[in-house]
């Protein structure tokens, strides 16, 4: 069998600006945002608050997944635990899409989660990151519910090409 064409790596602060660039794939214009959670991600890796993976071909990020440590209290539905994970920049560049990246960088994650005796684990997954998290056990919980309270740091919608000269 052929080695895999990428090699797979733990997360550093370093990498904050391009895990942070990978969030904004749609706004490459959105350069505050992106620096903004640069600067926020870079402590939190440092301080162990988050932890992921990365697939790296000849030198750049083809792939990733990651999770933030909340520091959440007990409840009801999660149990005397204080630590609540979150998965997130779960990414695959568009050329190396469907050959199990996310899965593979994901399952990394959460077996790191599973030795650190971390139990809880939620997410957000888009509608094409559904099927994957479902095939690692991943559940709806119907009962999230969001409020924006203000859109000042919302990015600018993407531009289009409209046809017109």
């Amino acid at each position: 069998m052929d080695a895999a064409p990428w090699t797979l790596r733990a997360v550093t602060a370093a990498d904050a600006p391009a895990i942070a660039t990978t969030r904004y794939l749609d706004h490459p214009e959105a350069h505050e945002a992106i620096a903004h959670y640069a600067r926020w991600l870079a402590p939190k890796i440092e301080r162990d608050e988050y932890f992921g993976q990365l697939a790296v071909v000849d030198g750049a990020l083809v792939a990733g997944a990651g999770c933030v440590l909340l520091d959440w209290g007990p409840r009801l539905d999660f149990g005397p635990v204080h630590t609540l994970v979150r998965i997130n920049n779960v990414f695959t560049v568009e050329a190396w899409r469907r050959k199990g990246l996310a899965r593979l960088l994901t399952q990394r994650v959460l077996n790191e989660c599973r030795a650190r005796g971390l139990v809880d684990v939620t997410l957000a997954g888009t509608d094409l990151g559904q099927p994957p998290y479902r095939c690692l056990g991943f559940d709806f919980k119907r009962n999230e519910m969001a409020l924006r309270l203000s859109d000042a740091y919302a990015p600018a919608a993407p531009r289009t090409n409209s046809g017109s000269s």
